[in-house]
């Protein structure tokens, strides 16, 4: 069960989307996507640590990571998020859809892809962990399984960069 408010709202969407389909047959696809990350993508709000990276390395700023860096997320490129939604709009009936790439990816080794790029940038601080924050986090995308959309966790790392260089390059 969702412990958020945050979630309850997620959750009742996809309750109503589901009891749509049971009564009246329309099909519904419901996308969960894991922590997406690309060009162009804002960071605030629900911005994500690799935009937000991206702005203050591309800044020369230090990045500050909660806790020790070992925390997991399962991030997923917004290209990949784009072909799985185009993939799964041929779903029939009701269907839950987790948009991930199924691979943990620790806050350290994702600054350590960053340090190949911004290796003169690069300043960490690390700081007490944030209540509240997930220590684990990665999605099973077994419905997805037919699309190589997303399985590839070295794809994951050689996008990095490019997200990394767009920042610099519209001088975030």
């Amino acid at each position: 069960m969702p412990m958020s408010f945050y979630g309850i709202t997620k959750m009742t969407s996809e309750h109503y989307l589901r009891v749509y389909h049971e009564l009246y047959g329309i099909n519904t696809v419901v996308f969960r996507f894991a922590n997406v990350y690309g060009e162009r993508q804002g960071e605030g709000g629900e911005g994500g640590v690799v935009s937000i990276f991206c702005k203050l390395l591309a800044a020369g700023k230090a990045v500050t990571v909660y806790g020790n860096g070992e925390q997991t997320r399962d991030f997923v490129y917004a290209g990949d998020v784009a072909a799985a939604i185009k993939a799964g709009l041929a779903a029939m009936g009701y269907q839950t859809i987790n948009v991930s790439t199924e691979h943990e990816t620790s806050v350290n080794q994702l600054l350590g892809a960053f340090a190949e790029v911004a290796a003169d940038k690069l300043e960490v601080r690390y700081a007490e962990t944030r209540q509240g924050d997930i220590f684990r986090s990665a999605l099973s995308n077994a419905r997805l399984k037919g699309n190589t959309c997303c399985n590839s966790a070295d794809a994951v790392k050689r996008r990095y960069p490019k997200t990394y260089h767009d920042y610099v390059k519209r001088g975030k």
